[in-house]
């Protein structure tokens, strides 16, 4: 099949560009070829995998630990067996009696290994179990989400429930032609190019693409395709590393400052998660939750907007800095107070 034989295929619903089939297409065989189930080598292999990655991770222990201490009681036990065996279903079955495969979707890559798109594709890796020992789930708004539809002792049933759900209306949203994905593995620069029937969008989510490439390029690439015609249409951006371009930014050097932010952090820690950290694991996982460092960061957009005019690098009169007003007009940029009203757009994730 190629990727117009999926389109017709699918009613029209997924289109993916051909370039970017190709791609995905290596993910599905490389899942496909693994043959997972319970009794073969490789389901084996995922599996023991996924055991040795807790294992040999102290603190991934004692933090799942600490985590089942923290949730209502009735739901200990359902989440302390999908910690053991990762599995979501509508009952209590377990890996081996029922179920006869273990999920490739969990693999891929190592984590260590880099995926340059253009450069290499799957079929260069070796797909192995790749998620996290410190992915975490059934928390924040997830489980708000989901006790709203069903409420049980068991987690997993009420995860597996929310998502039936979830894929049930999305189903429906295709058959009604309400729902069409269109899929593009693309350097985000080139978007238009490819973008045939000028789409306007009420949300673009970059990601932290500020990260590595100039606010203003992100901005300017991605505005225009914003509906004009929706006044709460936004692009959403986040940034990771902003603050090791910016000495000071990331935790104060003062020996009494750090000692007054470990102080209020660990007032707010409950106090069944307090043994599970020594002193220098609480001071830089909770001090950091309780340092203002807003000045660091509007030096940083400053800083930013200086080098997207061209001016960073200057010979001769020095250039004027930006004022914080110039950056609130920057790129359509908007200064909201998020203590004023409530948020229209979407739950922030909780961090």
């Amino acid at each position: 099949m190629d990727s117009m034989q999926l389109k017709k295929r699918t009613n029209g619903v997924l289109e993916v560009s051909e370039r970017s089939y190709n791609t995905l297409r290596g993910v599905w065989l490389g899942w496909k070829n693994l043959e997972a189930g319970i009794w073969t080598k490789v389901g084996f292999v995922l599996k023991t995998a996924r055991t040795f990655m807790f294992a040999i991770d102290p603190l991934a222990v004692e933090s799942t630990n600490g985590y089942i201490e923290q949730v209502p009681k009735r739901h200990a036990p359902s989440i302390r067996k999908w910690i053991e065996d990762g599995v979501i279903t509508s009952g209590d079955k377990r890996l081996g009696k029922t179920l006869r495969y273990c999920n490739p979707t969990f693999t891929g890559r190592q984590r260590s290994e880099s995926f340059r798109p253009g450069e290499s594709i799957p079929h260069d890796f070796v797909f192995r179990y790749c998620v996290r020992c410190d992915c975490i789930m059934f928390q924040m708004w997830d489980y708000l989400d989901m006790i709203q539809h069903i409420d049980c002792d068991s987690v997993t049933e009420m995860c597996h429930a929310f998502t039936t759900d979830c894929v049930i209306k999305a189903s429906k949203l295709m058959n009604e032609k309400r729902l069409i994905i269109k899929t593009f593995i693309e350097d985000f620069l080139n978007i238009e190019s490819f973008l045939t029937d000028s789409p306007q969008f009420d949300r673009i989510f970059t990601s932290n693409l500020i990260d590595y490439h100039q606010v203003g390029t992100v901005l300017g690439t991605l505005e225009p395709l914003l509906n004009k015609e929706n006044p709460h249409a936004v692009i959403l951006t986040e940034t990771f590393n902003w603050h090791a371009e910016m000495e000071g930014a990331d935790l104060p050097t003062d020996e009494k400052v750090q000692s007054s932010l470990l102080l209020r952090g660990a007032m707010d820690v409950d106090p069944t998660m307090k043994r599970f950290f020594s002193m220098e694991e609480m001071n830089y996982s909770f001090s950091r939750e309780y340092y203002n460092n807003m000045d660091y960061f509007i030096f940083y957009l400053r800083g930013r907007k200086l080098n997207d005019s061209g001016k960073f690098r200057y010979e001769g009169t020095k250039p004027k800095l930006p004022t914080w007003s110039d950056v609130k007009k920057w790129g359509g940029l908007h200064l909201r107070d998020f203590r004023a009203g409530g948020i229209r757009l979407f739950h922030f994730p909780d961090r």
